[in-house]
């Protein structure tokens, strides 16, 4: 990445999906998760992610994605406007707007690709629900504070980032 600088990573993470931001973040790249997938199957209450995702790598405007770190209960932080979340907006029989509002989750009525969050790493659960938040927070300066935090938090927690 360092030598040929590209602009998106994209790829299939397994159950590493959530350790990709915080990684490299922690490494010096500036980088926002841009696309990921979640559902939910009609048999279940928990919510499934597929462990492939999109990230941009470097300097960007904005990141608008269908879904962030709520919809598995974890507090996300106030958005700024160039963040803003993409909305399904519904229209009356005129065409005028009538409503916004965040996609809800796909239910399924039927097994696809993903698995549920307990099965991502790390293991423990508030390492894990760290690790989403951080990768749901989007960061446009190189020492944003989402940053400065995952870099502060290697010299102290060695186990999180044993590099």
């Amino acid at each position: 990445m360092v030598a040929y600088r590209p602009s998106f990573l994209c790829g299939d993470f397994n159950m590493a999906l959530f350790s990709v931001v915080p990684e490299l973040r922690a490494r010096g790249f500036q980088i926002n998760l841009a696309a990921w997938y979640c559902w939910q199957n009609d048999s279940e209450t928990h919510m499934r992610a597929d462990s492939c995702g999109i990230f941009c790598i470097g300097p960007c405007q904005g990141i608008r994605m269908c879904f962030d770190a709520s919809v598995f209960g974890i507090e996300t932080p106030q958005l700024p406007s160039n963040c803003s979340m993409v909305m399904e907006i519904l229209l009356d029989n005129e065409g005028k707007v009538i409503e916004q509002r965040q996609y809800a989750v796909p239910r399924l009525g039927f097994w696809g690709q993903g698995f549920p969050l307990t099965t991502y790493k790390p293991t423990a659960p508030e390492r894990r629900e760290k690790l989403v938040a951080w990768t749901c927070t989007p960061v446009f300066k190189q020492r944003a504070p989402a940053v400065a935090e995952i870099i502060q938090r290697t010299s102290e927690d060695k186990a999180r980032f044993p590099f």
